[in-house]
């Protein structure tokens, strides 16, 4: 039997309908031991765990990192993709990229662009699932 090897995802992120327009990141998924270690430490409590969680994301986000197009604000130089680079970025800027990466990783992706090769629908298309009349609202009325 022939195997299957997936090509590793990589997320574009884009900023340019937030305050960091221009802003750019290309950085991979994580796999499912990676992505459970992640909410382990979106869960920390006490300084402590929180000090050695906030270490683990950001070395996960680090081995993650393709690319990005920061610049340091007073040098105007490339910002290194290097756990010192990391560090001299401001912190909000590092929360929102890290906030969209964990959004990408969540997000349904679009359908496929192409169509299929014999031109009749796909399976799952004709299985039934389309809602055939919309669900009443939850909220009362009034009469």
């Amino acid at each position: 039997m022939e195997g299957y090897r997936p090509e590793p995802t990589v997320y574009s992120l884009n900023f340019d309908d937030t305050v960091y327009k221009g802003m750019k990141v290309k950085i991979r998924s994580c796999t499912v031991g990676e992505w459970n270690m992640l909410l382990g430490f979106l869960g920390a409590q006490g300084v402590e765990a929180i000090n050695d969680a906030n270490n683990g994301l950001f070395e996960l986000f680090l081995k993650k990192l393709k690319e990005w197009n920061l610049l340091d604000p007073d040098s105007g130089e490339p910002v290194a993709m290097t756990q010192e680079g990391f560090e001299s970025v401001e912190q909000p800027v590092i929360a929102a990229i890290l906030t969209a990466w964990q959004i990408a990783m969540v997000a349904v992706p679009a359908p496929l662009q192409n169509a299929s090769p014999n031109g009749s629908s796909s399976q799952e298309a004709s299985l039934g699932m389309v809602v055939e009349s919309p669900s009443p609202p939850s909220w009362p009325t009034q009469s």
